[in-house]
């Protein structure tokens, strides 16, 4: 946390990275935890980041990521 940015890091240890970049559980986890985080931190930008530890791999889901992934669960 900075006067900025909170980064979110959600550290995958039992899964092998992704082929690919495509939605999965991770995205909806870290969607969720950045709009709570964002309200106890109005202002700054938020970054998430699921790292694999497997690979390494880390993966951004960015900004538009999150807004996706919380539409879907709204619609769900």
């Amino acid at each position: 946390v900075t006067d900025e940015k909170v980064t979110i890091i959600d550290y995958k240890t039992g899964r092998p990275p992704p082929d690919r970049k495509a939605p999965d559980v991770g995205d909806y986890q870290l969607a969720l935890y950045g709009a709570l985080i964002g309200q106890i931190y109005p202002g700054r930008a938020i970054e998430t980041l699921l790292l694999y530890t497997r690979g390494p791999l880390i993966i951004e889901v960015g900004e538009g990521d999150r807004e996706r992934a919380l539409n879907d669960l709204a619609e769900a």
